[in-house]
């Protein structure tokens, strides 16, 4: 699940290091109601509207242009967080209640157990490792590094995340979703949903039986896990070239992406595997297309805007038919597939796409007769075996 920018814009203020042979770059200077901020990094993108500013942190600034009281451009690129920098900000954000994990990539700050935070970091490593290796191994595409330290943020329990979560993302929806990546602060969001039930790590539960009327504890695993690799193959895709932030990603490739990684092993709690069928998605596109009173499959509709994903009565089948599509397109249509992300590549942020120039920007990738790709398409999920 992908937060979009017109539901969370947060704004704290950045710590940075005093080290003479750091660049700053460009420097922003605005008010909220809450106080004047600061910022050193680059100016993203400007409208008469809005200004959009990308921190030395990695954190994106999305401010209305009325709030902005200085702006200052230079032609210095500015350098990154280096990970000791990330650690100080995140520390003078959060406060003690919080520690930091590290790993090769990732910086974990939480409040919940050791244990937790720790197979968190080996599973966001599991999943960096077999990204790298997917795209450059099998699909000969080289995976740019990472600019930012990545960072999760890790609760010890889903009241400390829902009253974060909610300043971000409001009240119905973060009650809706148990971990998100956020464009603006460029960080994975969670907690630790086993701390209940007495589980002690994400990967290597300690076998207890679930609490009377929740569901078989296996599948409770999987799902939890493959939301988190969902996530986090967000995180990696738009800090390795895949996508741009702020620009007009179709969410119908982002979020298909993030299900083409999620797929769970269904034979351990653990997460493994890229590429596989992800069963779930896959048993309710058969459901929706191929079973009885079933609907043909629509790829215009899908491609031409988010309207069908982002509507609660047609989102879940909309997201079966995300992951189709991409999972079809990967295994079938690989080279095109990646010109298609490079055309997406060059769009500008905080422009807005027509219906129609979606639909052009797919055909300039899959050629112009949609129809036929459309039956090829239906054609290969019918070939995939069922349970």
């Amino acid at each position: 699940m992908l937060t979009n920018r017109g539901r969370l814009i947060v704004c704290v203020a950045a710590v940075f290091a005093t080290a003479a042979t750091v660049v700053r770059g460009d420097t922003l200077v605005y008010d909220t109601p809450e106080a004047r901020h600061t910022v050193e990094g680059t100016l993203t993108a400007r409208t008469t509207e809005e200004v959009l500013f990308l921190g030395r942190d990695g954190r994106m600034h999305l401010v209305n242009a009325s709030r902005v009281v200085e702006l200052n451009e230079t032609p210095e690129k500015p350098t990154p967080f280096t990970k000791d920098e990330m650690i100080a900000s995140l520390r003078a954000e959060f406060g003690n209640g919080f520690r930091i994990h590290t790993t090769n990539r990732y910086i974990i700050c939480y409040s919940s157990s050791l244990v937790f935070a720790k197979s968190c970091g080996t599973l966001f490593e599991r999943l960096s490792n077999a990204f790298t290796n997917y795209f450059e191994q099998q699909a000969n595409i080289a995976v740019q590094p990472n600019e930012y330290p990545l960072v999760a943020i890790v609760f010890g329990d889903e009241q400390e995340f829902l009253a974060h979560a909610a300043r971000e993302l409001g009240d119905e929806m973060a009650r809706n979703v148990i971990g998100y990546y956020s464009f603006l602060s460029n960080r994975m969001i969670l907690f630790d949903m086993r701390a209940a039930a007495g589980r002690g790590a994400l990967m290597n539960p300690k076998p207890k039986r679930p609490q009377p009327g929740a569901g078989d504890i296996n599948m409770f695993a999987q799902v939890n896990i493959a939301t988190i690799i969902h996530e986090a193959t967000h995180q990696l895709a738009y800090n390795t070239g895949f996508h741009q932030r702020f620009s007009d990603n179709p969410l119908w490739l982002a979020e298909g992406m993030g299900m083409f990684f999620e797929a769970p092993n269904r034979q351990t709690a653990a997460w493994k595997g890229i590429g596989e069928v992800n069963r779930p998605r896959l048993d309710l596109f058969r459901e929706q297309h191929f079973g009885p009173g079933s609907r043909p499959v629509d790829l215009p509709r899908l491609v031409r805007d988010d309207e069908i994903l982002r509507d609660k009565n047609t989102a879940l089948a909309a997201y079966a038919d995300s992951w189709a599509l991409v999972f079809f397109l990967m295994k079938t249509h690989r080279e095109q597939f990646f010109e298609y992300l490079a055309i997406l590549r060059k769009k500008p942020p905080l422009a807005e796409d027509t219906p129609a120039q979606r639909l052009a920007d797919f055909k300039a990738a899959f050629g112009p007769d949609i129809g036929k790709l459309e039956e090829e398409f239906t054609r290969y999920m019918r070939t995939l075996p069922a349970r």
